[in-house]
């Protein structure tokens, strides 16, 4: 009986080497989810988001090179940047709303965003396909001002790439209309905040435009 036991112990002990084996030496490999490599993000409609100030709108032709001025506000739009016709529009919001969320001693001055629509189709557009310098003028922008991305739930975050700034002017390059923008300067120093004002009477929209 007892050598019976010894077997039948024997018998599986064999058998369950030969099952861990077969399922890799029982090392659990956990696989770890797929990403893909790019997402596609829907582009935000800023003026359904807060930034319900149209400063002003211009149709915008495939292949067309303009400056546009809107407020403070001048944007250079190079050949190529859009292959498909356009409205471009700029938004403003009241720079206060990012106040607490730039980094202490610094006073948000401007708050932009661009809503830029395909008008064969309707649908909005997200990214440039060259970029477009925009330039900003206030007596509050400063040698100090930075330049911040705002994103669809409110984060705000630092973008110096490309950034000049100097007394009553920022210029930056700008790429896409997924973000919306926040300039800040040192606190303490007054500004006109005059986002929500229009130049270039005669125009479309309060646009200004040449090629």
């Amino acid at each position: 009986m007892r050598n019976i036991r010894a077997s039948t112990l024997v018998f599986f002990l064999v058998l369950i080497v030969l099952l861990i084996s077969a399922c890799g030496g029982g090392a659990t490999t956990t696989v770890a989810p797929t990403t893909p490599a790019t997402t596609t993000a829907k582009t935000p409609d800023w003026s359904m988001m807060g930034f319900s100030t149209l400063v002003g709108s211009m149709d915008l032709s495939p292949g067309q090179a303009s400056t546009v001025t809107a407020g403070p506000y001048t944007f250079q739009v190079p050949v190529g940047a859009f292959t498909v016709p356009v409205k471009f529009e700029v938004l403003s919001q009241n720079p206060g709303i990012c106040t607490g969320k730039v980094p202490a001693g610094m006073k948000p001055v401007l708050a932009f965003a661009l809503k830029v629509t395909n008008e064969s189709t309707g649908q909005l557009i997200g990214s440039f396909d060259r970029p477009v310098t925009m330039m900003a003028r206030d007596p509050a922008l400063t040698a100090q001002s930075m330049y911040y991305n705002i994103s669809a739930n409110g984060t705000v975050t630092p973008n110096p790439a490309g950034l000049q700034a100097k007394a009553g002017e920022l210029d930056h390059p700008v790429t896409s209309a997924v973000f919306a923008w926040v300039m800040t300067s040192p606190a303490g120093g007054a500004g006109t905040n005059t986002n929500t004002t229009t130049s270039g009477a005669g125009t479309s929209g309060g646009f200004s435009s040449g090629y």
